[in-house]
């Protein structure tokens, strides 16, 4: 709970002070995300990829704990009002056609749907592994893939999120795996490792969570501000 408040609630804080007006829509999307992270997050757990050593709360929701939730919240919020206070343009857009909103709106649930899938299919077949690959082409890699092919000019805005969210996610990971906030126990299913300080950590977890993370959900918030 102090690291959540310490590297994603703080620096939210301050730009929340700086630019109230996006204090709103920054919210509301990081809600959102909430339909697809909280199962891809159950299955990651009942599939021991990724598992919360410890919580200070006496009850989980599922198998995710409430620590885990407000992260995502936290972490995607302070993802898109950075963004949107330092990064976008806010260039005025014009008006989507009927088309074009209802095929948003499909591929938001679509990805929501597909979540909850393989959040109930995965555990039964877990023997096979890389659960945290399959998720991370799916609901990382493709998102950004789409949006960056057909919008290039979010490719800059992007990357330069990218690089200071590389940086604090990278710092998160190593406190994490230091202080045992966190560990990866299946060791068979992860294309390779990551070993810094001592410190080993799947390269999934480098590519799809430190590396393109924070651009995965900016391509699903581009989809999110066209339709609003």
């Amino acid at each position: 709970m102090g690291s959540i408040l310490l590297f994603f609630f703080l620096p939210s804080l301050f730009i929340s002070w700086r630019a109230p007006k996006y204090i709103a829509r920054s919210l509301k999307f990081a809600l959102l995300t909430l339909i697809f992270t909280v199962p891809l997050n159950f299955a990651a757990h009942i599939s021991n990829q990724w598992l919360i050593a410890k919580s200070m709360f006496s009850f989980k929701i599922g198998y995710t704990s409430v620590e885990t939730l407000l992260w995502i919240i936290f972490y995607v919020y302070l993802v898109v009002i950075y963004y949107e206070c330092f990064l976008d343009k806010h260039v005025i857009k014009p008006k989507l056609d009927k088309t074009r909103r209802r095929n948003f709106l499909i591929y938001y649930f679509f990805m929501a749907f597909a979540g909850i899938v393989l959040s109930f299919i995965y555990p039964y077949i877990s023997r096979y592994g890389y659960y945290y690959l399959i998720a991370g082409i799916m609901f990382v890699m493709v998102p950004i893939f789409l949006v960056e092919t057909n919008n290039p000019q979010f490719i800059i805005k992007f990357f330069k999120s990218a690089a200071y969210f590389f940086v604090l996610t990278f710092l998160y990971e190593l406190s994490a795996l230091q202080l045992g906030w966190w560990h990866f126990p299946a060791q068979g299913n992860f294309i390779g490792w990551v070993s810094i300080f001592g410190l080993n950590f799947p390269l999934e977890e480098l590519i799809f969570w430190i590396m393109l993370g924070s651009m995965a959900f900016l391509s699903y918030f581009e989809y999110y501000d066209d339709f609003e």
